[in-house]
């Protein structure tokens, strides 16, 4: 396996730092993943970097990025927002459409958390991805960034303009920008294939979010929960399954 670090700009020219990985030396053509942490969260996370180097073993070329003001990217993490973050991801699409070892027409976005619910907002319009997977994925923003805070903690943020989650501050247009924003009206618009995975035992996004989104989504589509898994698919058993039918959905749209 190769391992290579990139750099490459969203729209507004912030600098976002990735990993690209390769399975072999000289790679070509291959079918590629690009791999999108969750809320307030990175690509190292060790859940990232596990589905980036088990997919990439399994024969595809896989991005994981920092989204802008996360990680080591550009930004302070206050001023993220998921605006922002659904421009990242179509850079990084861009990017990888550029790169030369990628089959141009075979490209998948694998979202966690916050991260599959910007996978489906940023792909309804974008024809170069051939297939999306999320994992606990919620399909109400809001409801995501609640399950973090207390109803005091909600309204002191509203009321002061800024929070703290994971100990990072969240300036408050965080949440003003995240209330634009319906995932189940893009899932709605999707015309790509999309596994919804999710943890049965998921406190953070419910599974009921997984439900809204197979009812909400188009064919191709399909729901599986992972009996036992929470948010953050902890469980060695649980991170196996999830790889076995990841690989198993890119594989049967990218190949």
């Amino acid at each position: 396996m190769i391992q290579e670090e990139v750099f490459f700009d969203n729209s507004k020219g912030m600098r976002l730092h990735g990993v690209l990985r390769f399975p072999y030396e000289n790679a070509q053509n291959l079918p590629a993943i690009i791999i999108c942490h969750g809320f307030m969260n990175h690509k190292d996370h060790i859940l990232i970097n596990y589905l980036a180097t088990t997919l990439t073993k399994k024969g595809f070329v896989t991005l994981r990025f920092d989204f802008s003001h996360h990680g080591t990217s550009e930004g302070d993490t206050e001023d993220a927002t998921v605006t922002k973050q659904i421009d990242d991801l179509k850079s990084a699409i861009k990017f990888m459409l550029d790169e030369g070892s990628v089959d141009s027409s075979k490209i998948g976005v694998l979202g966690h958390s916050l991260g599959g619910s910007v996978a489906i907002m940023s792909c309804i319009d974008n024809q170069n991805v051939r297939a999306i997977v999320t994992l606990n994925a919620t399909a109400h923003i809001n409801q995501l960034i609640d399950s973090y805070l207390s109803d005091t903690e909600m309204l002191q943020w509203r009321k002061t303009g800024s929070t703290f989650i994971n100990g990072n501050k969240l300036n408050k247009h965080f949440l003003d920008d995240a209330e634009k924003y319906e995932v189940l009206e893009y899932a709605k618009q999707l015309n790509c294939p999309l596994l919804i995975v999710h943890g049965a035992s998921d406190r953070r996004v419910p599974p009921l979010s997984a439900r809204e989104l197979l009812r909400d989504s188009n064919l191709p589509k399909d729901l599986k929960l992972i009996e036992g898994a929470n948010h953050d698919f902890t469980a060695e058993q649980n991170r196996e399954e999830i790889i076995s039918l990841t690989f198993s959905w890119f594989n049967r749209f990218m190949r």
